[in-house]
C-alpha cells in the first residue's frame, strides 16, 4: 500500500480510522469516493475485522463506514473502470462540468 498516501491513520477503539483533510470540498462525492475507496483497500487488502473514514474540510465532517452497500458500490467502480483499461481504444471524450478546473483536462481533450 506504498502507492496510498493517507493525511492520517489512527487505531480507535477497536477499530482503524482514516482522516482526510481537503482545503476546499468542491467537490464532496470525490472526496468522499476517495476515502472510501481507501477504506477498502485497508480492509480488504490487510483483513482488518473494521475500518472507518472521516474527510474534513473546514467545520464539516463527513463520515464513512465500511457497509457492505459501500463496498458494492467501489467494487462495481473498479469492475466498470477495468472495462475502461482493457478496451482496445479509449471512449470518446464527452464535456463535462468538472472538466475546466480539473488538472488533467489536457490529457482528456488531446
Amino acid at each position: 500500500f506504498s502507492n496510498l498516501k493517507f493525511d492520517k491513520l489512527s487505531k480507535q477503539r477497536g477499530h482503524y480510522l482514516i482522516t482526510e483533510y481537503k482545503k476546499s470540498l468542491k467537490n464532496e462525492l470525490a472526496g468522499k469516493m476517495q476515502l472510501l475507496f481507501y477504506v477498502y483497500i485497508l480492509k480488504t487488502g490487510l483483513n482488518l475485522k473494521e475500518v472507518k473514514g472521516k474527510l474534513i474540510s473546514g467545520k464539516k465532517v463527513i463520515l464513512v463506514e465500511d457497509s457492505s452497500e459501500n463496498f458494492a458500490l467501489i467494487e462495481q467502480i473498479l469492475s466498470e473502470i477495468t472495462l475502461l483499461v482493457n478496451l482496445e481504444r479509449p471512449p470518446k471524450f464527452t464535456q463535462g462540468k468538472f472538466c475546466a478546473n480539473c488538472a488533467y483536462s489536457g490529457y482528456c481533450a488531446s
